[in-house]
């Protein structure tokens, strides 16, 4: 087929010319294409671009030797029918089952470029899933880690204080157990009024008297019991002042104004 097809106009082949290189054009189709090149003793072929010389010598100042090596550049081609219309037959059967072969082959390989692209995009998401999860267990492996630190942080603050709390407490037990077997009891206001009452035996009076009894006032009826009319029980009384000295009191020597005792220091209980 390309023996009888122009390199230039790509149509039947008219006039058929060969270049040094050996491919055929139409004889007007290379002559315009040399014309239109700007270079006038060298010229390259359409088809091949292979550079071959346009200028001819003149035969009169070369010597007769060299005259049968002296060939044009551009040479007249006869093709016979018969012999073109069989190789072009040939030919066409061979490129046909040539180009349904390629056909076949560019097919199958499209398949497996379609094969091997969904391959490759399921990896690539694959591993894009896999390394965005090993980005996720990170953040949270370093979140975990800040918390237990300061989780760590706190529990030994507290496990400090705890330690210093249960040693202060300890110490504090420790005072009031110590205060408690040195300090005596402080008597209350009922013995003083057992003792005015004549329940206590007189060297069984306390020795001292606190600041609420001895800023009230005791009745008579409690503080000294008449026991008949002709006399009044003797009982010994603490001074409630600054000296500490005791007195007697009896039923010639204590006088009661309205239910009060007004004898001597005993006054206020």
């Amino acid at each position: 087929m390309d023996t009888l097809t122009c390199g230039i106009c790509l149509d039947q082949l008219k006039v058929p010319v060969a270049t040094p290189c050996g491919h055929l054009c139409c004889e007007a189709c290379l002559t315009s294409y040399i014309e239109a090149s700007a270079d006038a003793l060298h010229a390259s072929c359409p088809t091949c671009r292979a550079t071959f010389t346009i200028a001819i010598p003149d035969l009169r100042f070369v010597p007769k030797k060299y005259h049968p090596f002296l060939l044009p550049s551009i040479r007249r081609v006869f093709i016979s029918p018969n012999a073109n219309a069989t190789a072009d037959v040939e030919t066409q059967h061979e490129l046909r089952a040539e180009v349904a072969r390629l056909t076949d082959k560019i097919d199958a390989l499209v398949r497996d470029k379609a094969l091997l692209m969904d391959r490759c995009e399921a990896a690539i998401r694959a591993s894009q899933a896999h390394a965005q999860g090993e980005r996720d267990e990170r953040l949270a492996k370093e979140r975990l880690e800040r918390e237990m630190r300061d989780l760590r942080k706190k529990y030994e603050g507290l496990k400090g204080k705890y330690k210093a709390l249960k040693a202060s407490g300890q110490a504090a037990r420790q005072l009031s157990t110590a205060s408690r077997t040195v300090r005596p009891r402080a008597p209350t206001r009922s013995l003083y009024l057992r003792c005015l009452s004549g329940r206590l035996l007189p060297s069984r009076a306390p020795r001292r008297i606190g600041r609420s009894s001895a800023s009230r006032s005791v009745p008579v009826c409690l503080a000294l019991p008449l026991t008949s009319r002709s006399g009044l029980r003797r009982v010994r009384l603490l001074c409630p002042c600054a000296s500490g000295a005791s007195m007697i009191a009896t039923g010639t020597k204590t006088t009661t104004t309205k239910g009060r005792v007004t004898a001597g220091c005993v006054r206020r209980i």
